[in-house]
């Protein structure tokens, strides 16, 4: 009777290791897929903000032109 327990014990404990074995190579695999897609809108995000940030100096720095101008007159 043990010996048989022992065995059925054995299978439950393959099984669960044989499960976190495989759900964690899912989840590899889906979190490499959805981290690629995260990284590419990160970067189009910051390349976004880089080019508004520009434009926004420019347009600061021609605002003070003008005044340092106007008040030199």
């Amino acid at each position: 009777m043990k010996n048989k327990n022992k065995k059925s014990q054995n299978r439950l404990v393959d099984k669960v290791v044989m499960g976190a074995v495989i759900g964690g190579a899912i989840g590899s695999v889906v979190g490499a897929s959805i981290n690629k897609e995260t990284r590419q809108n990160i970067v189009k995000e910051v390349k976004e903000e880089a080019v508004n940030a520009k434009k926004a100096s420019k347009k600061l720095s021609r605002r003070f032109i003008r005044l340092f101008k106007k008040k030199k007159r």
